[in-house]
């Protein structure tokens, strides 16, 4: 190995952004971070892990700023910035995905303030700066003051239910068949039965 390939694997660790391969600065895939800082969020454990997961998925920032650090491989340096992009975005709508789904609509004030997090992470993204506010918009989400309800998430769970189950009409029919409540389908589903209730079958 050269010299100046060394220098360039010390610059970025262990980053590597071939797609399906994607590993961090200190070998992590990528999947393992995105999924640890979202149940750091839930549980308000903000600091040391959540964060520490998040700055090690956001130190793609490296390779998007100065793609030439990557050692030369099969992708361009177009490729290498593009790769780098797409897995910050991910990560920045990952956190405006979980203001909703995670957190809920306890704070009225919080999609303001994500959305203003956002703005100016768009905006500051290939600056150190970016950092600072990606922190504190997870900050938003994940610190042990945060109210937390998954009333969105549970709602969307109950009302986009499977194609086969969108007939509703028969859909209790099916349930009652599907755990042998034989009595209940009679009372409820066949004419001879109409009327009684279920006392009469007790």
């Amino acid at each position: 190995m050269s010299k100046e390939v060394e220098e360039k694997t010390e610059d970025i660790g262990s980053l590597c952004i071939i797609l399906h391969r994607e590993r961090s600065f200190h070998n992590i895939d990528i999947r393992i971070l995105k999924s640890a800082i979202q149940k750091y969020a839930r549980r308000a454990m903000f600091f040391p892990k959540g964060v520490w997961c998040l700055v090690e998925l956001d130190l793609f920032s490296i390779l998007e700023i100065n793609s030439e650090l990557y050692p030369k491989c099969q992708l361009n340096q177009k490729q290498i910035q593009m790769n780098s992009v797409r897995i910050r975005s991910n990560m920045i709508n990952r956190l405006v995905a979980m203001m909703s789904e995670d957190v809920g609509p306890c704070d009225h004030q919080l999609p303001h303030k994500v959305y203003n997090f956002y703005q100016q992470w768009i905006k500051n993204r290939r600056t150190i700066s970016s950092r600072k506010i990606l922190v504190q918009l997870y900050y938003c989400l994940a610190n042990q003051n945060t109210k937390r309800i998954r009333l969105l998430s549970d709602l969307r769970t109950v009302y986009n239910l499977p194609e086969y189950l969108t007939d509703k009409k028969n859909l209790h029919r099916q349930l009652l068949e599907k755990f042998q409540m034989n009595q209940l389908i009679e009372i409820m589903y066949d004419d001879g039965c109409k009327g009684k209730t279920v006392s009469c079958f007790i």
